[in-house]
C-alpha cells in the first residue's frame, strides 16, 4: 500500500500527465501506516507493558484508531466505483435524514427498559 503511493508520487513527480490523489489513495496510505505503526507497537509491547493497565488503554485505543481506519478503507472504495457511489451517497442521505426518528427510538427502547426493569 504503501509502496503503490511512492509509486504514484513519483510518476507525479517526472510524468507530464499526473495522477490525481482520490479519496482511496488517501485513506488506503493512511491505513497502510497506521497497520505497520501497529504491526510495530505490538512486538515492542512486552509482558509488562500489557499488564500495566494504562499501557494497555492507549494500546486498544490505537488498535481501535487502526479497526476504524480499516473499516473506511473498506467502505470508500465504494465511492471509487461509480455504480455503487450513487448507490452508497443515495444510504447516506437516506440514514441523515433518518437520524433524529433514531435517535427517539432509542430513547423510546431505553425508557421502556428502565421501565420494565422496575416494574419486574
Amino acid at each position: 500500500m504503501v509502496f503503490q503511493l511512492l509509486l504514484k508520487i513519483l510518476h507525479n513527480l517526472f510524468a507530464k500527465p499526473t495522477i490525481p490523489y482520490d479519496k482511496w489513495t488517501i485513506v488506503d496510505s493512511m491505513a497502510a501506516i497506521l497497520i505497520i505503526a501497529a504491526a510495530q507497537a505490538i512486538s515492542l509491547m512486552s509482558d509488562s507493558d500489557l499488564i500495566d493497565q494504562s499501557k494497555k488503554d492507549y494500546l486498544d485505543y490505537f488498535m481501535c484508531i487502526v479497526l476504524v481506519v480499516s473499516w473506511l478503507r473498506f467502505f470508500i472504495y465504494f465511492l471509487v466505483v461509480r455504480s455503487i457511489s450513487r448507490l452508497m451517497l443515495t444510504l447516506y442521505a437516506m440514514v441523515g435524514d433518518t437520524l433524529s426518528f433514531l435517535f427517539l427510538s432509542a430513547c423510546y427502547v431505553a425508557i421502556m427498559a428502565s421501565l420494565m426493569t422496575t416494574l419486574y
